[in-house]
């Protein structure tokens, strides 16, 4: 029986995370530790079996859901759940979707499980904290099939708050004048593993390393595993970077 999380059984949702772990089970602990309960944009539910374990874990952001389930779910409660709750999108493992008898995404999975080699071009120079309005003109320079940014107006408050509870992360290369030369952004990292959600370089810095470099900076700072999913043509790009494919 799936059943909506609050302030009293967060903790289960939390350790159901944490067990399970992944990129899904991250995305949904991420979010439920930066916002908790308390936004009625951000909720969460549990399932659980006759015998009282958690079997499934959802969380929604806005319209935007999340799933992480076990193989001993309620699917069709879970499908039933799904087509009435009235979301955009649901992300999940592709035998969930499957099992949910959901449209499979393109995108690969792939996964980092430790540190890997950084270099930076001479002149530039990482920030930690770059300028989240500039990252945002930067994404959406960027935009294309398959990667697409939230205006500017949703995204850089949600980002800003995950970044100050330390649930999400955004690194920049600079550029010797100061500006953004490219980025990386982690929508979700938890005590146990970390979600790459956006990598962008601008068109006049491309082919100086300068992706790779926000990418292994930012990869080496987060707990791992560190999990991205992209598009197949991307997923060279990332192998070079010692990336392993988790699912295709």
């Amino acid at each position: 029986m799936i059943h909506a999380i609050d302030s009293g059984n967060l903790p289960r949702l939390r350790q159901f995370c944490g067990k399970v772990r992944g990129p899904f089970a991250c995305r949904i602990q991420a979010l439920a530790d930066g916002y908790g309960t308390g936004f009625a944009f951000a909720r969460f539910w549990i399932q659980q079996t006759r015998q009282g374990s958690v079997c499934a874990a959802i969380s929604a952001l806005d319209n935007a859901f999340t799933l992480c389930a076990l193989p001993e779910s309620d699917w069709d409660e879970l499908s039933s759940f799904w087509r009435l709750s009235g979301g955009s999108s649901l992300m999940a493992e592709k035998q969930t979707l499957a099992r949910l008898d959901l449209p499979l995404p393109e995108e690969v999975l792939l996964r980092w499980n430790g540190p890997i080699p950084s270099s930076l071009p001479k002149g530039y120079e990482i920030s930690q904290t770059p300028s989240l309005m500039q990252l945002h003109s930067l994404l959406v320079l960027c935009e294309g099939p398959g990667f697409h940014v939230p205006p500017l107006e949703t995204f850089y408050p949600d980002l800003s708050h995950r970044i100050r509870h330390k649930t999400a992360r955004a690194l920049g290369v600079l550029n010797p004048d100061g500006s953004l030369a490219a980025c990386a952004v982690a929508c979700a990292q938890t005590q146990w593993a970390a979600v790459i959600s956006a990598v962008a370089s601008h068109p006049q810095s491309r082919g100086l390393g300068l992706a790779c470099a926000a990418v292994s900076s930012l990869t080496n700072s987060l707990p791992h595993p560190v999990y991205v999913t992209c598009l197949p043509a991307l997923v060279p790009f990332y192998k070079r970077l010692g990336a392993e494919v988790v699912s295709p």
